[in-house]
């Protein structure tokens, strides 16, 4: 039996991320994402390459340096589409999968052209194929000053794109240059092929005012370019879309904003005749997956597919603490493909439908590939089971208390060292995220380190219904605030925390909900806040989406209602902070820009409270699901550091 070996934070580079399955048409095999941190002396990038799982043995199909990504099956299975990163350019490639080199069909040099294949598809002849892309010739000698006449400009880990649009593009695998097949001062969202390949469906606003509002339509035109026609009036955002097989109709993923940003992400289907209808209206969940995980490549984009026959469509959904594979009909009948306790990573299927791949994590293991055939699931990879076998990993313990007005609200506890009482408040982000059935590194790292962990999902996370999510619009630190601490208070109860030993901390709407903490109580003994909000007026005009953001979460523009954006600022109440506070922030996070964390800690320092400032350099938003490895591996050190630092053993 192996020895089992303690976990350090360092055990972050010996992680491999497994995503992406894409199951080929006629079933026979399926081609995944393997990404690891790259191993030098730097650790500051990844490698990722594509594997492929066929007659029970699984494969590397590439050995690069760099990062591929987006493989997509050509229509007749014999080629791969697939995009190449690095960090001199982005190339879109092509591969034979029965054996050869792969090609590039066309690339961004990084220096003298911006660019990237978004959304990449097959064109259904198999010659060409499609993408998003915010293209931008860059001249030797053109200006750095940034001339700024719109209001969305910027966006967190994607950066500055003032002077360029999303626009839809094609190229064809013997041609030269992709060719723009949407023009204009608009961006688009997501977007599909028709199934004879004469035209692309795709969601977007193309009125001059576009930026004020979340409301886009869904336009239909030719593959070869030409007058986008509207098919729909838009009551909300769109985002992936899909073309059924038959043609008639088109899906999308959207929602009508009836409950503000809170409201459910259905599945809506479009006649093309005009009658929209949201086919999830019944089912009082968001689709998407929601789940927290800082132990991914990157993010969770589950794909909407069509049924072959077309009377119906899959879907990703997050329930309470697991995010599952659903259909739907077209009358609105929903039934789960997939049970337990799990997050759904990602999926697709064969032709026709009879053979699935998907990736699938807990909250002791890693994402893997799994494959359905004839009924039957069979787990393809275990690229990690080695390592977990050998680290003293607990199963997190699931518990539902009634809160003070009744409402039930659902939390996990990790328990730690024996005998140690020591505990940490983990708190989400979000805030329409969720805690549940999904690995996290740095929460089985403070329990091999001794501490109880506490993780639960207040009101405002996803998973619990459309209400639940919308509770705490216009009025944050109230019910969510009286949530965590009444878990605190459940967890004391029972005798699995010392209520003199307890600390806390989160990122994002967590890292607010930390800052709030700390200036309504004194009862942690230590925090940390990472990538936090402390004024919510500042951050409405710095953030990439504080524009709408602040004014959908607080009901209220900060000119209109100053009271409110003040009262509701940890800033406002920052004299009343007695817990060591450490803080976490990316200075080029354009999320919570830098400007948060530097408010809350000079206001600190200044008042002489006990704080510290751990400033990330050439990290954004994503730091702790993205960012460099071995600033990755820091943000560990330091969290576990200052907890045992100011928690008694």
């Amino acid at each position: 039996m192996a020895r089992k070996t303690s976990l350090e934070p360092q055990v972050f580079n010996r992680l491999t991320f497994v995503s992406d399955p894409e199951v080929s048409p006629d079933g026979q095999a399926v081609v995944f994402v393997v990404t690891r941190p790259k191993r030098d002396k730097k650790n500051k990038e990844y490698t990722a390459n594509l594997w492929l799982w066929r007659d029970g043995r699984s494969r590397a199909l590439t050995h690069r340096t760099g990062r591929c990504g987006s493989p997509r099956w050509s229509p007749d299975g014999r080629q791969l589409a697939f995009t190449y990163g690095t960090q001199k350019r982005v190339s879109l490639e092509l591969l034979p999968v029965e054996g050869g080199e792969a090609r590039a069909l066309y690339a961004f040099e990084k220096k003298k052209r911006l660019g990237s294949f978004e959304g990449l598809t097959w064109h259904p002849s198999g010659r060409q194929l499609l993408f998003a892309s915010r293209t931008k010739e860059v001249k030797e000698g053109d200006s750095d000053v940034k001339v700024v006449d719109r209001l969305l400009y910027k966006l967190n880990d994607l950066g500055f794109f003032h002077d360029r649009w999303r626009h839809l593009y094609s190229l064809g695998l013997r041609a030269r240059q992709p060719k723009q097949v949407t023009e204009g001062a608009f961006d688009i969202t997501g977007f599909d092929i028709s199934p004879d390949g004469r035209e692309v469906a795709f969601g977007a606003n193309m009125a001059p005012d576009a930026d004020y509002t979340f409301v886009k339509d869904l336009y239909v035109v030719p593959t070869k370019g030409g007058e986008p026609r509207r098919i729909t009036e838009g009551k909300g955002p769109i985002g992936p879309v899909r073309w059924s097989p038959t043609g008639e109709r088109i899906a999308f993923l959207g929602h009508d904003l009836r409950r503000r940003l809170a409201t459910n992400q259905g599945v809506w289907a479009v006649e093309l005749d005009g009658e929209t209808r949201n086919l999830t209206e019944a089912f009082d969940r968001s689709v998407g997956n929601a789940l927290n995980s800082d132990s991914r490549a990157h993010g969770v984009e589950l794909s909407l597919l069509w049924r072959p026959d077309g009377e119906g469509l899959t879907f990703g959904a997050t329930d309470r603490g697991s995010c599952h594979l659903y259909r739907v009909n077209l009358d609105g009948v929903v039934e789960p493909l997939t049970q337990g306790d799990m997050s759904l990573e990602g999926y697709s299927f064969s032709s026709d439908h009879e053979v699935l791949a998907y990736a699938a994590m807990t909250a002791t293991t890693l994402a893997d590939i799994f494959l359905r055939d004839k009924g039957k699931d069979r787990c393809l990879t275990r690229f990690n089971d080695r390592l977990l076998a050998r680290l003293r990993l607990g199963q997190p313990q699931k518990f539902r208390f009634d809160a003070s007005d009744g409402h039930p609200v659902e939390g996990w506890f990790l328990r730690g060292g024996r005998g140690r009482r020591a505990g940490v408040l983990e708190i989400h982000g979000g805030p329409r995220t969720t805690y549940g059935h999904a690995f996290s590194l740095e929460f089985h790292l403070l329990a091999a380190h001794g501490f109880h962990v506490l993780y639960t999902n207040p009101r405002g996370s996803q998973g619990y219904g459309e209400d639940f999510s919308a509770w705490i619009v216009g009025d944050y630190g109230n019910r969510d605030y009286q949530d965590l601490m009444e878990a605190v208070d459940y967890a004391v109860d029972r005798g699995w925390v010392d209520p003199e030993r307890v600390g806390v901390t989160g990122g994002s709407y967590g890292g607010l909900m930390t800052n709030w903490i700390v200036t309504q109580t004194d009862r942690f003994a230590a925090a940390v806040t990472q990538r936090s909000i402390s004024n919510w007026q500042s951050f409405f005009g710095t953030s990439d989406i504080g524009y709408n953001f602040g004014e959908e979460e607080m009901e209220a523009l900060p000119w209109d209602d100053p009271a409110k954006f003040a009262e509701k600022s940890p800033i406002t109440h920052v004299t009343n902070v007695t817990t060591p506070l450490l803080i976490i922030h990316s200075e080029q996070d354009l999320r919570c820009p830098m400007e948060q964390a530097e408010q809350f800690y000079v206001a600190l320092k200044r008042l002489r409270k006990e704080v510290e400032l751990a400033r990330f350099p050439d990290e954004s938003h994503e730091l702790s699901r993205s960012g460099q490895p071995r600033h990755r591996i820091e943000r560990l050190e330091r969290i576990l550091g200052w907890m045992e630092g100011h928690i008694r053993a």
